[in-house]
């Protein structure tokens, strides 16, 4: 016997009711008015809420529309009293209806927290018309509680039987008092009261021998409850055929979220569970791609003959992320490379100043604006989009270099002989014509038809020259190239087409060279400021405590050149105006306890380690240490 399965309420079971003749007249139909009595069908009863009977109901109402105009609408209840009972009163009710009119009836029988329905379709004649009605399970109510009767007959191979009630999912066993089992005489009977109401599934184990090692089946049986009203079933189980083993379904996420197992029995499918989902990480997504056995998937068509495992398949995908330039970045531009990556990816940046400015400091922010750390010009890629933006600063004019002639002979060749740069590495002298260098009476470089062009060294802009003669007068080259330059007829310097002074100035004693230091060709300098800006400083005098705590604290594990020492010092000088000195070891290492210096004016120089700190003419700088 195929049992059936019945889950909250998606069955409707007509009940066992007594059947009930209405219309007990004999008179002739044509000479009364029409009207209607009612009565109840019989019908199999199942495993839900049941009434013995129509006695046993509590109330009844019987509803009756029809799209007549002018008929009479139908809306009766009768309830159970001390006198009588619903089902008494409702079937020796005459209900007045409109002759010839088509009704449609609705009758509403309940017990407890159970409701039923049944329906009628009835076109009205003169007389008597008697009405039946099927009632069905409408309605269950969750307040109270109710209890359950399941008789289930099994086959003489089962010898012992147990059975224990729990929640749909099996999950929790339901706690019932007493003990509700009985079995004899092939039949196990199941009776429990005060259940509260709800759904419950109820698993019989059927064992073939009485030591209950022999499992043969289990046999489940769904059962709602509710208030006031005991919920009954009769199953049978014709024969050993019907035993089939119970196969267990189980599904494996592979660390997706949890799926429940299915038993089903031999023979039967299983069904399809909801898809599950896989968290992804910061890498990578997961899309659900279906359940496989093995290396099959798995087609729930399929009859389950053995407990198996289906394990999930899941298709993998990279989770990149986006890195967006802002938008509100001003004198300067920024470029990012790669512009979208997984997360932990090494993303490279670069800054770009306008003319007139300088590259500050990059910030990197992620989709929840939190702070991702730039070193190097470089950040890991969070799991997050990020946004990335540069401050550019302008550039102040500060004196870069002095170019002075130097030497003692007089009417030589200008060469680096006599030259001296302070300090060096800023610019370079570049000479057509036969300019020479005369250190008697003053002259420096001189020459008919000469130029002396000053070109920034990489790293450097120029932003103007300032050109002495002999006397200390001046003339100003502020656009490039910088030149002063003579004539084949008249050697009196001269810029932009105008003498210094004409037919007094003798030739070209110094040059002073302005601009600022760049990052570009110099992306250590930028690199040490942002070290030196967050560096403690210190002001006294260096024969006290704070000279070696400063000393010490900086640039521990860094190395410079003089160059790099020299560019430096002018960097700090145009972004704060204020004197420094950088200590720093590199081409210059440290020998015999003596230290190396570059001060603001480009100049280096040493001091001793340890002896006359206080008089090394450094006092009244800000001190910068630079250590390996």
């Amino acid at each position: 016997m195929k049992r059936k399965l019945l889950s909250a309420f998606a069955a409707l079971a007509a009940l066992a009711l007594a059947s009930c003749s209405m219309d007990n007249t004999s008179e002739s139909n044509e000479d009364k008015a029409a009207y209607i009595t009612v009565g109840l069908n019989t019908a199999s009863r199942t495993a839900l809420p049941a009434a013995s009977g129509g006695t046993d109901f509590d109330s009844f109402t019987l509803t009756g529309t029809t799209a007549a105009e002018n008929a009479v609408a139908v809306n009766t209840t009768w309830e159970t009293d001390d006198t009588s009972t619903a089902y008494a009163k409702m079937t020796g009710a005459n209900i007045a209806v409109s002759a010839g009119a088509s009704y449609s009836f609705t009758l509403t029988a309940t017990k407890g927290g159970a409701t039923w329905q049944g329906t009628a379709q009835k076109t009205v004649e003169s007389g008597a018309n008697p009405l039946s009605f099927t009632l069905a399970l409408n309605e269950l109510s969750t307040a109270g509680s109710g209890s359950l009767s399941v008789t289930l007959g099994v086959p003489s191979v089962v010898k012992a039987v147990d059975a224990a009630l729990k929640t749909m999912d099996e999950s929790s066993p339901v706690e019932v008092t007493g003990t509700p089992l009985s079995f004899e005489n092939s039949t196990a009977t199941y009776t429990a009261s005060d259940i509260p109401s709800g759904n419950y599934v109820l698993v019989f184990t059927l064992w073939g021998n009485t030591e209950k090692t022999l499992k043969l089946a289990e046999w489940r049986e769904y059962a709602g409850i509710t208030d006031g009203v005991t919920s009954v079933s009769s199953p049978k189980i014709e024969s050993a055929e019907d035993l089939k083993s119970i196969q267990t379904v189980t599904f494996d996420a592979d660390g997706g979220s949890t799926v429940a197992s299915q038993t089903v029995r031999y023979g039967a499918t299983a069904t399809e569970p909801t898809a599950p989902t896989k968290e992804a990480t910061a890498t990578t997504r997961y899309t659900f791609a279906g359940w496989y056995n093995g290396d099959t998937a798995f087609d729930f068509a399929t009859p389950i003959t053995d407990d198996i495992t289906l394990k999930a398949k899941w298709t993998e995908s990279a989770i990149t992320y986006s890195v967006t330039i802002a938008s509100d970045i001003t004198n300067g531009s920024v470029t990012a490379s790669p512009t979208s990556a997984v997360a932990g990816t090494t993303i490279t940046l670069s800054a770009t100043p306008y003319s007139g400015y300088q590259f500050t400091a990059f910030s990197v922010t992620d989709a929840s604006n939190n702070a991702v750390t730039v070193t190097n010009n470089t950040f890991t890629m969070p799991a997050s989009n990020v946004t990335v933006s540069a401050t550019f600063t302008e550039l102040e004019e500060v004196l870069l270099t002095t170019i002075t002639a130097v030497g003692s002979s007089n009417a030589t060749t200008a060469t680096s002989a006599n030259i001296s740069y302070n300090p060096e590495s800023v610019a370079t002298l570049s000479f057509t014509g036969s300019v020479s260098y005369a250190s008697n009476g003053g002259w420096g470089w001189w020459g008919y038809g000469i130029t002396i062009t000053v070109t920034p060294a990489e790293g450097y802009t120029i932003t103007k020259c300032v050109f002495y003669d002999n006397e200390n007068r001046t003339a100003t080259d502020s656009e490039a190239p910088f030149v002063v330059e003579t004539t084949e007829e008249d050697k009196t310097p001269q810029v932009n087409g105008a003498t210094i002074l004409a037919n007094q100035s003798k030739g070209i004693t110094k040059i002073d060279v302005y601009g600022y230091a760049t990052s570009a060709g110099n992306t250590t300098v930028p690199q040490y400021y942002d070290l030196l800006r967050e560096a403690s400083k210190y002001t006294g005098d260096f024969d006290d405590a704070g000279f070696w705590d400063t000393l010490n604290g900086v640039f521990i594990g860094k190395t410079i050149t003089v160059a790099e020492a020299q560019a430096l010092v002018a960097y700090q000088k145009q972004q704060t105006g204020s004197s420094c000195v950088v200590f720093y070891k590199g081409e210059y290492s440290v020998v015999d306890s003596t230290l190396y210096y570059v001060k603001d004016d480009g100049t280096t120089g040493t001091v001793a380690w340890l002896a006359n700190i206080a008089e090394s003419a450094l006092n009244g700088y800000k001190l910068y240490a630079v250590n390996e």
